[in-house]
C-alpha cells in the first residue's frame, strides 16, 4: 500500500509537470498566473510545438500511471464483491414481519416418516420382482432381501417408521421366502 501510493504521488507530480510544460505554450494560455519554478525558461530549448506535445505526453504517461497503480485494486474489490454472500434473506425478514403477510401451513407436505415408508415399500417391490422374475442370481437377491429387513428394522427402532407401516413390510419380506 505504501508503495502504491508512492507511485501514486509521483506520477500526480509528473502530471503536474506536463500541465505546467503545456501551460508554456501559446496554445493554452496562463492556467497559472506565474511560471513560479521556472519551469518555461528550461523548456525553451525544446520549442513551442515540441513543448505542447511533451507536456501532453508526460501528462498522458503519468494517467496511464495511476491508472496501471489502481487497476488491481479496483479488480480485486469488484471480485470481492462478487463473492459477498448474499443477505437479501436476513434483510428481508424484518419486512415479512412489517407487511403483516401470514403464511398458512401446507397440509399435504409428507414427513419424513412417510419419505422413509415409501422409499422402503419401493425397495420390496422391486426386491419382490427381482425374486419372481429371477433376474438376478439368488445369492445377491438374498444380501438384497437381508438389507431391506436391516433397514426395515433400524427405521422402526428410531421411531421414523411406524409399527403398522413395519409390520407390513416385514410380512411381505418375509413372505419371499417362505415355504409354499
Amino acid at each position: 500500500m505504501l508503495l502504491r501510493g508512492l507511485l501514486t504521488t509521483v506520477c500526480l507530480v509528473v502530471v503536474l509537470a506536463g500541465v505546467m510544460i503545456v501551460d508554456c505554450t501559446d496554445a493554452i494560455t496562463d492556467l497559472f498566473d506565474a511560471d513560479l519554478l521556472g519551469v518555461c525558461d528550461q523548456v525553451v530549448f525544446l520549442g513551442r510545438d515540441q513543448s505542447l506535445w511533451a507536456g501532453f505526453g508526460l501528462s498522458s504517461f503519468a494517467a496511464l500511471g495511476i491508472f496501471a497503480t489502481w487497476l488491481p485494486v479496483v479488480r480485486a474489490r469488484v471480485r470481492l464483491r462478487r463473492f459477498e454472500p448474499v443477505k437479501a434473506l436476513s434483510e428481508n425478514l424484518p419486512r415479512l414481519a412489517e407487511v403483516g403477510t401470514h403464511l398458512t401451513e401446507i397440509e399435504d407436505v409428507p414427513t419424513l416418516a412417510e419419505i422413509a415408508t415409501a422409499r422402503l415399500v419401493h425397495k420390496v417391490e422391486a426386491v419382490e420382482a427381482s425374486i419372481m422374475s429371477d433376474a438376478i442370481p439368488t445369492r445377491e437377491a438374498t444380501q438384497q432381501w437381508m438389507r431391506l429387513l436391516r433397514q426395515a428394522n433400524d427405521l422402526h427402532n428410531d421411531g421414523t417408521l411406524d409399527t403398522q407401516d413395519f409390520k407390513k413390510i416385514n410380512t411381505r419380506l418375509l413372505d419371499l421366502f417362505s415355504a409354499p
